[in-house]
């Protein structure tokens, strides 16, 4: 009974090696693209990884403008324009979904000179709501004033509302999350 055992087993072994493959002990050649799963995972954890290095330096970068933002000097501008920006994109399915966003345009002097700033937050999102988009612009409308806070060695960095919000954090530990993924895979510690 045990020597049968053994035979199946030495009969259904199936291994590889190098670019062939053994089944019953007859070598059968591998196609070259058979070997290259390896390196097209590979090439996706490089891919995840740079996606990642580049998003999370934007966040970091917007969330410590963001920050600094609180302590700079203030000026009064004037809004020149308000309106909503909407922007569409068509999947690979043929469904178009719309996202809007708020377009604020605002002018403001330092120094006796005048500059032109867009920005209401260093975090700011567009959304798949108009009705959002209107609330934002509700505190802005056309030729109002409005409160500019700019950066003290370069005042054409500016923005309406300073500092950060939540979600920005946790966008933060997403990539990261990314980032360990591609890492790990990349390594090998993940399959």
């Amino acid at each position: 009974m045990a020597s049968y055992r053994v035979t199946k087993c030495l009969n259904e072994r199936i291994y590889h090696q190098r670019r062939y493959l053994y089944i019953y002990s007859q070598r059968v050649t591998i196609p070259h693209y058979a070997n290259q799963g390896g390196q097209n995972h590979m090439l996706g954890y490089i891919i995840a990884i740079g996606i990642s290095l580049f998003a999370l330096f934007m966040i970091v970068r917007n969330i410590l403008h963001g920050l600094s933002s609180r302590n700079w000097p203030i000026t009064e501008g004037k809004v020149v324009h308000s309106g909503i920006q909407a922007s569409q994109t068509m999947d690979d399915d043929g469904d178009i979904s719309t996202t809007y966003g708020a377009s604020i345009q605002y002018t403001y002097n330092v120094s006796g000179q005048e500059i032109q700033g867009t920005r209401r937050t260093f975090t700011d999102v567009r959304t798949n709501s108009a009705r959002r988009a209107e609330q934002i612009l509700a505190s802005y409308p056309q030729d109002s004033s409005v409160t500019v806070y700019h950066h003290p060695d370069k005042p054409s960095l500016s923005v309406l509302e300073p500092g950060v919000k939540w979600w920005s954090y946790v966008l933060t530990i997403i990539i990261l999350g990314f980032l360990v993924f591609g890492i790990l895979g990349a390594l090998g510690l993940i399959g």
